[in-house]
C-alpha cells in the first residue's frame, strides 16, 4: 500500500502525528507516509502502482476553498476510473464530514486519525470494509455512512515524533479545554476534559528531536499554564519538573511557552508563574487571548475572563520583562459600535502598556455553537483605525485577508449545499 499526504504549511503536526501513530501499531509498522507538498509539488506519478493508493487530507475551514480546488486538480488528472482512495481529517472534515464528502473525498475520518487511521488502513489493506471502523464515513453502494468520533487517542502510547519517518513538529501537550468558547473548535473535537501528554513522552520526543537538529522547543496547548492541570489552575511544580527535565536534556535546547502557537489564559497568569517562565524559557513574548474590549462580547462568547482581568495580566506580563501579544477578533455576531468604542479605548491602552495586538476576522467554524452566525460588518473607521495601528508597529494580523476569505468560503459552501460530486 502507498500512503501520500497532502502536506502545506499548516498541517505539519498532523503529518507527526498520523505517522506516529502507525509506527506503533501492529500490523502497520511498515507502512509509510509519504509527504506530498501539494502547494509547490506536481502530484506523484503513479503509473506503476498495483497495490492500493490512499492520499490522506488534513484541513482547517480556512483552507477550504484551496483544498477543494486541488483535490479536483487530482481527480482531473487521475480520471474517473482511478482507484486512488482521497481521505479527509481534520477539524473542518470533523465537524462538516457530509459537505467534505461532496467535495469528492471518498472517505472522512472524524476526530483523532491517530485512532482510526491504522485501523482504516488495514482494512482497505485487506480488502475490508473500513465502515466498521470508528470515525469513518463515506458512502456504501450510494448509501451515506456517517459515523461517530474516533475514540480520543492516548498520548502516552503515541508520542509526537515518528523516528522511522524522521519527523518531529511543535509538541502538542494538552488536547481538549473546558473553556466552550463560542467561536472556538476545541472543546467541541476534542472534548471539555483536558488531556495532558505525559512529561517523560515529551521528554523522550525531544530527545529524539535533537539528534535531527531541533533545538528549538514549542508546544501547542489551549493554556500552556494549565499544563497538567486537574482543576485548570496552574501546577507550576508539574511545569517547573517538565523545564527542568527538558534543559537537563541537552543546554543548547531552547524552549518557547506561552508564546506562538500556543497562548495562555489570562486567569492563570502569575508573577510566580511568569518568574518561572523567565528562569528556564528563552521567548520575549506572550500571547494573551482578550477577543473583545467590551465585558458584554465576552459574555456572549462565553469567555470566563473580564476586560479588567485581562489588563491586570497584562499589568504583570510587562512588570515581568515580557511583551505582551494580545488576540482580538472583529466581526463578531452581534458586535455592535459601542462594543467596537470600548475594545478601541481597550486597544489604546495596551499598546500604552507596550503590548502588541494580534487582530483575527471571526469566521464561523462548523461544530461550534456560532456555526450559523455570519461575521458583522466591520465599519471603514474601525478598518482605518486598524491600518494606522499597523504602522505604528503596534499591531498585525490576518484580518484583512480572513474578511474576503469569509465571503468566498461562505459562496462554496451554500454551493456544497446544493451541489458536489456526492449530492
Amino acid at each position: 500500500m502507498k500512503v501520500f499526504f497532502a502536506r502545506t504549511h499548516a498541517n505539519l503536526n498532523s503529518l507527526v502525528a498520523l505517522a506516529s501513530a502507525l509506527e506503533r501499531h501492529r500490523g502497520c509498522e511498515h507502512m509509510r507516509i509519504v509527504p506530498w507538498r501539494m502547494d509547490r509539488e506536481p502530484f506523484p506519478c503513479l503509473e506503476d502502482a498495483t497495490d492500493p493508493v490512499v492520499v490522506l487530507w488534513s484541513f482547517t475551514t480556512a483552507y477550504l476553498i484551496e483544498t477543494a480546488k486541488k483535490l479536483q486538480s487530482v481527480r482531473s488528472l487521475l480520471g474517473k476510473s482511478s482507484p486512488v482512495i482521497m481521505v479527509a481529517g481534520g477539524p473542518h472534515p470533523t465537524a462538516a464530514p457530509e459537505e467534505t464528502l461532496k467535495m469528492g473525498f471518498d472517505y472522512v475520518i472524524r476526530g483523532e486519525g491517530e485512532s482510526s487511521l491504522p485501523a482504516f488502513l488495514l482494512a482497505i489493506a485487506q480488502g475490508r470494509s473500513p465502515f466498521s471502523v470508528t470515525g469513518v464515513c463515506g458512502y456504501d453502494e450510494g448509501q451515506l455512512m456517517l459515523s461517530r468520533l474516533s475514540d480520543p487517542a492516548p498520548f502516552e502510547q503515541i508520542p509526537p515524533f515518528a523516528p522511522r519517518h524522521k519527523l518531529a513538529a511543535m509538541f502538542e501537550i494538552t488536547r481538549g479545554c473546558p473553556m466552550r468558547c463560542q467561536f472556538c473548535q476545541t472543546s467541541y473535537i476534542m472534548g471539555t476534559t483536558p488531556r495532558h501528554r505525559p512529561v517523560a513522552s515529551i521528554v523522550e520526543a525531544i530527545s529524539w528531536a535533537i539528534t535531527q537538529n531541533h533545538y528549538d522547543i514549542r508546544f501547542i496547548c489551549p493554556d500552556a499554564l494549565a499544563f497538567g492541570s486537574i482543576t485548570g489552575r496552574p501546577n507550576l511544580q508539574h511545569i517547573r519538573t517538565l523545564f527542568a527535565q527538558i534543559r537537563g536534556i541537552d543546554p543548547k535546547i531552547r524552549i518557547f511557552f506561552g508564546s506562538f502557537p500556543s497562548e495562555i489564559n489570562p486567569l492563570s497568569i502569575s508573577p510566580e508563574a511568569l518568574s518561572l517562565i523567565r528562569e528556564y524559557c528563552a521567548n520575549d513574548t506572550i500571547v494573551i487571548g482578550l477577543q473583545s474590549g467590551s465585558d458584554r462580547m465576552l459574555k456572549r462568547m462565553h469567555r470566563a475572563h473580564t476586560v479588567k482581568q485581562v489588563l491586570s495580566a497584562i499589568g504583570q506580563i510587562v512588570q515581568a520583562g515580557f511583551t505582551p501579544c494580545v488576540d482580538l477578533i472583529f466581526g463578531l455576531p452581534g458586535e455592535g459600535p459601542e462594543d467596537l468604542e470600548q475594545t478601541f479605548q481597550v486597544i489604546h491602552r495596551l499598546t500604552d502598556l507596550g503590548a502588541i495586538i494580534h487582530s483575527h476576522t471571526f469566521m464561523p467554524l462548523p461544530g461550534t455553537p456560532w456555526a450559523n452566525q455570519q461575521p458583522s460588518e466591520i465599519p471603514n473607521a474601525i478598518i482605518d483605525e486598524l491600518e494606522r495601528l499597523t504602522g505604528s508597529g503596534r499591531h498585525f494580523g490576518q484580518w484583512q485577508r480572513q474578511r474576503e476569505l469569509n465571503r468566498r468560503i461562505a459562496t462554496f459552501r451554500r454551493y456544497l449545499k446544493t451541489s458536489g460530486v456526492h449530492a
